[in-house]
């Protein structure tokens, strides 16, 4: 056996006991879990990340007035892309999401 509990060789994914000193106690309780490699990592990455939304950009004054749209993956990116490309404070701007 070696200093973690287990026997050289044995996979990871098996119930350990781990050695009364506790080195690796925290090392045998995590399951082993293969990396994803080729096509399919590439599928996780894209679900990861939403798809980017068509959100209405709004400049709140007196009135409410509609500047124009933008595709954003969330409400502050949108108001942050929209301020740089209508050239308004973003603090004056509100984002809704379109359906």
């Amino acid at each position: 056996m070696n200093f973690c509990g287990r026997l050289a060789g044995q996979s990871t994914n098996r119930t350990v006991v781990p050695d009364p000193s506790g080195i690796c106690s925290t090392a045998a309780q995590t399951p082993f879990r293969p990396l994803k490699r080729g096509r399919h990592a590439e599928d996780a990455e894209q679900a990861q990340t939403p798809p980017p939304a068509v959100w209405s950009i709004y400049k709140l004054a007196a009135k409410q007035r509609w500047l124009g749209l933008v595709e954003a993956t969330d409400e502050a990116a949108a108001i942050a892309k929209a301020a740089e490309q209508f050239r308004v404070p973003a603090m004056k701007l509100m984002a809704v999401k379109r359906r």
